[in-house]
């Protein structure tokens, strides 16, 4: 199916009439071998009709769509497109799974990958800077949470590596950490702080950040899916304080670690001192950054449990945008108001989700057109 809606890189341009992008590619699954194939970015129309353009292989490759173009890459190059056509760098990573794709400033992008445990150094990270300024260089730590703060790239691990001979607590395993991965300090990550017990983030992979601190909803490690709160996390990057406070929803209630299923946000979630997420069921709560007190702000009427929802939702200044599959094998993108929860466009994609699966694929990331939601 993709390949039949291909359409030449040196032919492919961005007009704007493309409102949605995809990133697809072979999927990976657990404890089986991963055959390399080609990678598409998809792009998609309000009339539901689409094209792709093809690249090479790369797991959990990510979109970064901004004024300038839509941003992606595969193993062996960066690419750019806009309405002039498709712009392509050389870049060869070592790591074969991009974690994000992230504009931090002006032409300026940084990409992060997984490499994994190499012998006594740990678990290692490569960061990949292109644009106006290029290097690679390797972190320790595996970051699959991450945010940008004022042009700064932040990530967070639980896999101390070589950093655990820095942390003055007894169980370097059990704690996580706050580093400065981009720009570099002499081309290695920088420490910012530490947290005692380590939490899974429910939100990421690219954190909300505001006034220099990242805030994202976390099930406690540690903690029972049934009895012990669900948590918002606030970790200052200038100061390296952390501060976690329960989903307080009333007097003596709170939402436990379980009732927040697969919640997701989005560095944009932030809105008028509030986090805004969405849990498993599809329900949009609020979550006060100063007191953890969290509010149902309204049901989206999707389910996220599953497939495209689970982990494709994007949220712009005023809209939040959902990805769903649907029973018949399509899928549906749904803007709505994030102030009202009114949809405002709905775009329907027959036929996507069994195409995808037919063919081995996965979807790894979503991007909108700035403009349009």
């Amino acid at each position: 199916m993709f390949d039949d809606v291909a359409v030449e890189n040196d032919s492919i341009r961005l007009d704007s009439s493309y409102v949605v992008a995809f990133m697809v590619s072979n999927m990976d699954v657990i404890d089986q071998p991963r055959e390399e194939g080609p990678s598409y970015l998809v792009l998609v129309r309000e009339d539901g009709s689409f094209v792709t353009t093809r690249v090479g292989d790369l797991i959990g490759g990510d979109i970064d769509w901004t004024s300038d173009g839509v941003f992606f890459s595969d193993a062996d190059s960066d690419y750019q497109l806009d309405e002039r056509g498709l712009s392509t760098s050389p870049s060869v990573k070592r790591g074969s799974e991009q974690l994000s794709h992230s504009l931090v400033g002006p032409e300026i992008h940084v990409g992060l990958y997984n490499v994994g445990f190499e012998g006594s150094d740990g678990y290692v990270t490569e960061v990949v800077v292109s644009g106006e300024r290029t290097e690679a260089y390797d972190v320790q730590g595996a970051y699959y949470d991450h945010a940008v703060c004022d042009g700064v790239l932040f990530g967070i691990s639980s896999e101390a590596g070589v950093n655990a001979d820095k942390y003055d607590g007894d169980k370097p395993d059990d704690v996580e950490f706050l580093a400065q991965l981009f720009p570099s300090v002499n081309g290695k990550e920088s420490l910012v702080g530490w947290k005692d017990t380590a939490s899974l983030s429910a939100s990421g992979p690219i954190l909300a950040c505001e006034d220099g601190v990242i805030s994202y909803v976390a099930v406690s490690e540690k903690g029972s899916l049934d009895t012990d709160p669900a948590l918002l996390v606030n970790w200052d990057t200038r100061t390296g304080d952390v501060v976690e406070l329960p989903l307080v929803t009333g007097p003596g209630e709170f939402l436990t670690n379980g009732e927040i299923g697969m919640a997701r946000s989005a560095h944009r979630s932030i809105r008028d001192g509030n986090l805004q997420w969405i849990d498993g069921a599809g329900m949009l709560w609020s979550t006060d950054l100063k007191t953890g007190a969290t509010d149902p702000h309204f049901d989206t009427s999707m389910s996220f449990e599953n497939g495209l929802g689970a982990t494709k939702t994007v949220f712009t200044g005023d809209s939040v945008v959902v990805f769903t599959e649907q029973a018949d094998g399509g899928a549906r993108v749904v803007v709505l108001d994030r102030l009202t929860g009114d949809k405002v466009t709905t775009i329907e994609l027959p036929g996507l989700v069994d195409s995808i699966e037919q063919d081995g694929l996965t979807v790894w990331s979503a991007a909108v057109r700035p403009e349009w939601a």
